[in-house]
């Protein structure tokens, strides 16, 4: 939008706020269609916020993660038992379930 029409936007835009007519009846006056109204007062709204930096960022390596989970450790007395930690928690509960008896 040039700066003219921004500046002329922008003063019908108040003019309207200050009113105590609708934007409907407004624009009947003033002989422009609500609809461009709202596309201005938009356009104006997206002009006023302030410009955010950004950077586009682009993937240069992929790397694989692997994470390291210790396996589960029981231990009952003199007894260890050693599961992977991918042992379902189901099996689990089964098993001390089974060696509290």
């Amino acid at each position: 939008m040039q700066p003219n029409t921004q500046q002329k936007w922008l003063a019908i835009v108040e003019k309207q706020k200050k009113s105590t007519l609708t934007i409907e009846q407004f624009c009947a006056q003033l002989k422009i269609s609500p609809s461009t109204f709202y596309q201005r007062k938009r356009e104006l709204t997206i002009l006023a916020q302030p410009e955010t930096s950004f950077i586009k960022a682009s993937i240069t390596q992929t790397v694989e993660v692997e994470s390291q989970i210790p396996p589960i450790q029981l231990t009952l007395g003199n007894v260890n038992l050693i599961l992977s930690s991918q042992t379902s928690p189901q099996y689990l509960a089964v098993l001390i379930n089974g060696l509290s008896l």
